[in-house]
């Protein structure tokens, strides 16, 4: 009995446990996984952290999933709750797995996945250049940027090639930054150029984890190292034009178009001097006088010069005509003309020595019984005919045309005639014109004394020959140069302003050629009695007529202005340092004094005289520098200086030059006619 009890207990004990390990092996621990960063690079230090709730038998497994492609991170039979795994994303670990990936964790029946993340090789780069266009021989300065795609600096090399030339160098990318020269070759021919950087990373074994590579293009620019002058001829004939051109070569000795300035020199002196185009053709005008002997041509650019010679031959030669009866000659050659020629007239020759200078001309004579002839002249070079020319005389004959009797000495009582009916007609007019208004036609000369006595005072104050020339002092020193101040003691004058707005005078060089051009402008103001006045940017040129002995000062500025105005354009197509101007002409009152101890004219400008001065010179500026006048000058000057009125604002108005009206010659005459009418009244 009591062994059946004991076989029941232990029936029953078996039984339970059995049941125990049936019930444990449907059992599964619960996992729990870290989430990882959104983008990792190659290289990143990789680490895995999970937990599962409790321990149970079997391996606890971690996948790196990308795509159709995984590898296995951990398998283990856990020991504890907690998983903990750190590894490096390269090769060794991940083998190539990039892209979009998870990890899968496994522990018995339990499945847990993360978030989806980024493992990538990228590199985000920038790289700049220093400037965009280089010469040869000149330093690049390249700058480059890279930072992975995880945010990190890239901390590598970058290696800089540029093919066309043979270049390549590696330099340390450190921080994420680099920044280094490298030099375009002496002879880089000209061209546009890529620039190719590779930025790079390499992790312990030396394989590249992450990469980027950039292009920058950039320009090799022309630069002259050679320039040559190609004649056309060694000798220049006198008459015809003279042809040759500038070449130049740049560092690849290919041809190059820029400008160059040639100057061409006689035995003395510089005779022309221009900008020109390299590989156009260049003529030059040589005159037939063109004095005999070798001109030279210099060609100048970028610091490079070239010269050739050639030769002006002597070319003696006449060119022959005949007027009535008379032969003329006149020497179209460069020397003296010193030949004799043979003048046939019908079948008989004369012999006649001509000697002309340069430019110079002979007449003769010639005679011969009336009738028709043929005329021939021969001789050297010279091969001149004329048919059916009419002569007179007793005998055939070439004679040189000062000894021919000519009209007067041939005709003496037919002058004498002439001379008698004149003296009777003078003697006639007089006579009903009255004595009286005849002679006071005539001028009448002051003496010494007379004049003398209009003087006004001292030896510094003459009459400007004006009835209002009294109120006018006139200073005997030499005044250049004015400066604006508080005039309480002086004379009002209407005077004549040329004002210049040059708005970019602070950025000319002060050792370059604008100190040349406006040194001339104030020469230009000065040579015509011009007092000079700076204030800023302006130049201003004061006409006053205690100065300039005159009230007429209108017309002279308008033409020293159209002088100044070509000086500045010229300046401005010959140097690359351009004057921005503007120039205009105003008239008002001043009132001014001289100062005798400094020599300079001090002046205070009447209501808006200086203002409007600069406002008219303003507004030129902003007309590309047009030459205005406002309009107080306008009047002035309406009838002899044609106008087109220029409205700048409802109350502004300036006016554009077209042309003047050359009436100073016949002023004089015009003048004298109107006073001898009122006299006559």
């Amino acid at each position: 009995m009591i062994n059946k009890m004991r076989y029941s207990f232990f029936s029953m004990l078996l039984l339970s446990m059995l049941l125990i390990v049936s019930i444990s092996s449907f059992v599964s621990a619960e996992i729990f996984l870290e989430q990882p960063s959104s983008v990792y690079n190659l290289g990143d230090d990789f680490s895995v952290d999970a937990r599962v709730s409790e321990i149970i038998d079997g391996y606890f497994s971690m996948e790196l999933i990308c795509g159709q492609d995984k590898v296995l991170l951990v398998r283990d039979i856990l020991s504890s709750t907690i998983i903990h795994k750190e590894l490096t994303l390269t090769k060794a670990y991940i083998d190539s797995l990039i892209g979009q990936c998870s990890l899968l964790a496994s522990y018995g029946e339990s499945l847990s996945q993360s978030q989806s993340f980024t493992i990538t090789k990228k590199v985000d780069a920038y790289a700049e250049l220093d400037k965009k266009e280089f010469l040869p021989s000149e330093s690049m300065g390249v700058y480059v940027e890279a930072h992975k795609a995880n945010g990190d600096a890239l901390e590598g090399f970058s290696e800089i090639s540029f093919l066309e030339a043979n270049v390549s160098l590696t330099k340390v990318v450190k921080g994420g930054v680099l920044s280094t020269n490298l030099t375009i070759p002496y002879n880089m021919p000209a061209g546009t150029y890529s620039l190719k950087i590779w930025v790079y990373e390499k992790d312990k074994q030396g394989g590249i984890t992450n990469e980027a590579s950039l292009e920058k293009n950039f320009v090799v620019r022309q630069e002259a190292r050679n320039v040559e002058i190609a004649i056309s001829d060694q000798e220049a004939t006198p008459g015809n034009d003279y042809v040759f051109k500038i070449l130049v070569y740049d560092q690849s000795n290919s041809s190059m178009e820029t400008e160059v300035k040639y100057s061409l020199y006689n035995n003395v002196s510089l005779v022309e001097q221009k900008l020109v185009n390299s590989d156009e053709s260049i003529s030059i005008k040589v005159p037939r006088n063109e004095s005999p002997g070798y001109r030279n041509i210099l060609a100048e650019v970028s610091g490079l010069s070239a010269k050739r010679s050639f030769y002006i031959p002597e070319v003696q030669k006449a060119e022959f005509s005949i007027f009535n009866s008379t032969l003329n000659a006149v020497n179209i050659g460069n020397v003296p003309y010193k030949k004799s020629v043979e003048v046939s007239i019908g079948n008989t020759s004369k012999v006649v020595d001509v000697n002309m200078p340069v430019g110079g001309s002979s007449k003769f004579s010639l005679h011969a019984p009336e009738g028709t002839y043929d005329i021939k002249v021969s001789g050297g070079n010279e091969d001149f005919t004329a048919s059916g020319v009419l002569l007179t005389g007793r005998s055939i004959a070439v004679s040189d045309y000062d000894d021919s009797p000519g009209i007067i000495g041939g005709y003496p009582l037919v002058w004498l005639f002439l001379i008698g009916i004149l003296g009777m007609f003078i003697f006639g007019l007089s006579r009903s014109m009255g004595m009286k208004k005849f002679f006071a036609r005539m001028p009448r000369f002051r003496s010494k004394k007379e004049l003398h006595n209009d003087s006004i005072g001292d030896n510094s104050k003459v009459i400007v020959g004006s009835k209002k020339a009294s109120e006018i002092l006139i200073p005997e020193i030499n005044v250049l140069e004015a400066e604006h101040s508080l005039v309480l003691r002086g004379q009002k004058q209407d005077s004549t302003i040329i004002s210049l707005n040059i708005k970019n005078k602070k950025g000319l060089k002060s050792d370059g050629p604008s100190v040349e051009t406006l040194g001339k402008i104030l020469e230009l103001m000065r040579s015509s009695k011009g007092v000079s006045y700076t204030s800023g940017n302006y130049l201003f040129g004061l006409f006053v007529p205690s100065i300039t002995k005159t009230f007429k000062n209108d017309l002279n500025a308008i033409r020293i202005s159209e002088e100044i105005k070509n000086v500045l354009d010229d300046h401005n197509n010959k140097f690359s340092e351009k004057i921005v101007y503007g120039i205009g002409i105003n008239n008002g009152d001043i009132i001014s004094n001289v100062d005798k101890a400094s020599k300079k004219l001090q002046f205070t400008g009447v209501g808006n005289t200086i203002p409007l001065s600069k406002k008219v010179a303003d507004t030129s500026a902003n007309h590309d520098g047009t030459l205005f006048i406002s309009e107080n000058t306008h009047k002035k000057t309406m009838s002899v200086v044609k106008t087109k009125n220029v409205k700048i604002t409802d109350d502004f108005m300036v006016y554009s030059i077209s042309s003047i009206i050359e009436r100073e010659q016949h002023s004089k005459f015009i003048n004298d006619f109107l006073r001898r009418q009122k006299e006559e009244k």
